[in-house]
């Protein structure tokens, strides 16, 4: 099955990232980084962050823009 990665950008909404779209710091390409197990950017912390450059993230470029998304507005979806 085919993976599909959607995030919540803003202003778009919900969006399918494209194999024209990276993510992390590491420019992975989106199918690699979810088979890889999709490492985050930002550092982990056990504690609840009280900043908020400290909460977790993932940077996204997808058409020419560059997002900071958190792992929650990601979906993975087979299909």
């Amino acid at each position: 099955m085919p993976i599909h990665l959607y995030a919540n950008l803003a202003p778009l909404g919900w969006t399918e990232l494209d194999s024209n779209s990276i993510i992390s710091n590491h420019r992975d390409e989106i199918i690699t980084w979810v088979k890889e197990g999709g490492l985050l950017d930002s550092i982990s912390s056990p504690i609840v962050p009280n900043k908020l450059d400290d909460f977790p993230f993932v940077h996204i470029h997808h058409e020419g823009r560059d997002y900071r998304v958190s792992p929650f507005h990601l979906q993975v979806v087979n299909y």
